[in-house]
């Protein structure tokens, strides 16, 4: 579980508030040819659009000499990853107040309300396309705002990137029925939110591959993704667990990322080492060296830069499609802050 020694400073609140001042002046529809609610569109940048999401195919290997006698055409090549994007590009982020009205929201014991809500916080790329979706999990009490610049890094890096406000483990949100516990109903949270921001007539469905989805999350966030990879929904290519714990289901992922500090003083190192041990391949460890529970995933910190290059790296190979540095995820690292290790 995540514990803050100190308040966040709370840029997502302020995506909120840019929400409702913008309300009078921003109507018209987004970059990405998306109409979208005046009330919750925050615009991030306005810099040039740079090129779409789209890939040019593969040239054709020559055919072989033919045969005295007429023979079938050769099969086509295999399609080769796409080539990297142009990145960074612009981004932009609204606030999605989903709820789900099919299960209550109890807290030790107690009924809170009789369904679950879920407002969730989205960043795109500020550009036509559909992209792959990434569902984030965030960690015990802190809600989303420690990893917004995480998250931002990955919509800027070609993805759709969802991060809820799960009810009763952001203390923001849930006040004194903040409740632990309710960690074992997350993955059920998460599933909800990738449908429901694949359905029809939501708000940003229109820029969303449903075939091309990823979890991640951190702590209590990477039990709820790595919950959510045992028992996959449609589409799910791949999981990102940071600063995690089994949750005694090995073998049972698609292709798994763990990142680790070795100074985690909370789940410790040896943890991630378990996930990683037990998961089916593709499967990759980084560890932190002298990283440890949360400092290494928030704004500023001397990992952020490593961590974002992996990440992404991770999510362009096995969610995009996409070329990424498949050497530096399985020996690579960078001197002093990270060590990766893996069996693709």
């Amino acid at each position: 579980m995540c514990r803050p020694t100190q308040p966040f400073p709370s840029r997502v609140a302020a995506l909120a508030i840019a929400s409702s001042c913008l309300l009078a002046a921003c109507t018209g529809p987004d970059d990405a040819g998306m109409a979208l609610p005046a009330s919750t569109a925050v615009p991030v940048t306005a810099a040039p659009a740079p090129p779409v999401d789209a890939v040019a195919p593969a040239p054709e290997a020559a055919p072989s000499p033919p045969a005295p006698a007429p023979a079938a055409a050769p099969s086509p090549p295999a399609p080769a990853p796409a080539a990297p994007l142009a990145t960074p590009f612009p981004i932009a982020g609204i606030v999605v107040p989903l709820v789900d009205e099919s299960r209550p929201l109890v807290s030790y014991g107690w009924t809170v309300a009789e369904s679950r809500p879920l407002t969730t916080l989205v960043w795109y790329p500020a550009v036509p396309g559909r992209w792959p979706l990434v569902v984030f999990a965030h960690g015990y009490a802190v809600g989303p705002d420690p990893y917004v610049s995480l998250c931002e890094a990955w919509a800027a890096a070609g993805y759709v990137v969802a991060a809820p406000r799960f009810p009763l483990t952001d203390a923001e949100v849930a006040g004194e029925n903040l409740d632990e516990y309710d960690v074992d109903n997350q993955p059920a949270d998460v599933a909800f939110v990738i449908d429901a921001l694949e359905a029809a007539g939501g708000p940003v469905a229109t820029i969303i591959d449903p075939t091309r989805v990823a979890v991640a999350g951190h702590s209590d966030g990477g039990l709820t993704a790595l919950a959510v990879g045992a028992d996959p929904p449609d589409g799910l290519r791949a999981v990102i667990a940071l600063s995690t714990s089994p949750i005694g289901r090995p073998g049972e992922n698609p292709p798994l990322l763990v990142v680790q500090g070795d100074a985690d003083d909370i789940n410790g190192w040896e943890n991630g080492w378990a996930v990683f041990d037990g998961a089916a391949a593709p499967k990759f460890l980084v560890t932190l060296v002298g990283a440890g529970h949360l400092p290494p995933f928030e704004e500023g910190s001397d990992w952020e830069a490593v961590v974002r290059t992996l990440t992404i790296d991770f999510l362009d190979l096995y969610v995009a499609g996409r070329e990424g540095d498949l050497a530096a995820l399985v020996d690579g690292g960078e001197a002093g802050l990270a060590e990766a290790y893996g069996i693709p």
